[in-house]
């Protein structure tokens, strides 16, 4: 189902909970475990998942703000309102990840304890003032403190780079779909000849989120199918593929993914909303995940981090996280590993949801009344809605996404 918020943006709640369920299993692959959950082929694939949230950023991103981004005052608001989404989590794990290496140094040089890598290892001072800026994946090789953030700032400036597209476009349609296919090309020509890896990450992220946003104009135009199951198959096929086989990070291969997300885009939007998959999809637990998908992703790494160092402090034996210094030898027990990354899934669930309700959603209703600009930046329906607000005619919800 699509559905409105009192911001004016469209959500469709499908995609929500895809995206929800996509950080889980990011979430899964980060806990190097020897537990049949971690271990699977489909977990292994967790790296296809980043370019659905590229591809899917740019189609939510074309569908809610493009009518808005033809004016310097709507891009700045557009702007201010990606960064007001994204930077206090951001910068709240960023922090976390500061203490994380104090509480390194301490345990190393006061206590003799050696609680994975050496403090600030590859945490440098240089790497913390490119995350405080947010250009670490552009300015930076190397991943540094809370690793996953690689991707908001690539979508960040991504955000920059498409809503100057379409302000020099205006009006002109053929001349922006121009260029968003221009951009598609070159970053696939590119990313052809290099991996899907974080190294390539800004020109990766640019090819799918132009890539979604042009998805988004094609899904404009489509007619609706009759039944369900061309969708029901196509889906169920998609996951029987990253299941059985562990596919590549580089050539054409990995380059696949990021259409077939798209065509999965355009085949769900295709579909009428009455269809068993779509209903499935929009279940209120499903959509709420991918509504404190953010708190997911940025929050996992530092609750892996915490179970593994407890685990070794009482001896017992896990497996690394990223590239720890001491890796030492799973449980050999896969159901107390598994009940172990469940219980950290479960805290990193309920830590995003305390994020959104007591951080992320209060920013966002406040950010409504310090931009004056914010209804333009999401068109003109925006406007009316907005309109609507000051009269009490409708109530605010929080933007997702």
């Amino acid at each position: 189902m699509s559905v409105r918020t009192a911001s004016g943006a469209s959500k469709l709640l499908y995609l929500d909970s895809l995206r929800g369920l996509s950080a889980l299993v990011v979430a899964v692959h980060h806990f190097q475990v020897n537990s049949p959950l971690s271990s699977s082929l489909l977990v292994a694939n967790a790296w296809v998942f980043l370019d659905f949230f590229f591809v899917l950023s740019g189609f939510v991103i074309a569908l809610n703000y493009e009518d808005g981004l033809r004016t310097w005052r709507g891009i700045a608001s557009f702007q201010f309102g990606r960064f007001l989404r994204i930077y206090p989590l951001h910068l709240v794990m960023l922090m976390v990840f500061v203490g994380i290496g104090l509480v390194k140094l301490i345990a190393s040089h006061e206590l003799g304890l050696h609680l994975g890598t050496p403090a600030f290892e590859g945490d440098s001072l240089a790497a913390f003032l490119h995350n405080l800026a947010l250009t670490q994946n552009l300015a930076m090789d190397e991943l540094s403190f809370n690793k996953p953030s690689w991707t908001l700032s690539a979508e960040f400036w991504t955000y920059v780079i498409f809503a100057g597209i379409i302000f020099l476009c205006g009006a002109n349609r053929r001349l922006r779909l121009g260029l968003c296919w221009a951009v598609v090309a070159i970053s696939f020509v590119w990313l052809a000849g290099h991996d899907m890896g974080a190294s390539e990450s800004p020109v990766r992220c640019l090819h799918g989120f132009f890539l979604g946003a042009l998805t988004c104009t094609i899904a404009r135009r489509l007619p609706k199918l009759g039944a369900g199951l061309p969708l029901t198959l196509v889906f169920a096929l998609f996951l029987y593929a990253l299941a059985v086989h562990d596919w590549n990070r580089t050539g054409l291969e990995a380059m696949a993914f990021p259409y077939l997300f798209a065509g999965l885009i355009l085949l769900f939007e295709a579909t009428r909303e009455d269809v068993a998959l779509r209903r499935a999809l929009e279940h209120p637990w499903l959509v709420h995940l991918g509504v404190i998908s953010l708190g997911v992703y940025l929050i996992h790494s530092a609750v892996w981090w915490v179970m593994q160092n407890v685990a070794r402090l009482s001896g017992i034996s896990m497996a690394y996280l990223y590239d720890e210094a001491q890796p030492v030898h799973a449980l050999e027990s896969p159901w107390v590993v598994s009940a172990l990354l469940l219980s950290g899934l479960a805290i990193t669930i309920g830590l995003a949801h305390l994020s959104y309700a007591r951080m992320e959603r209060p920013v966002m209703r406040a950010r409504r009344r310090l931009d004056p600009f914010s209804a333009e930046a999401r068109g003109p329906k925006a406007a009316a809605t907005a309109e609507a607000l000051g009269r009490g005619e409708a109530q605010p919800d929080a933007r997702i996404g």
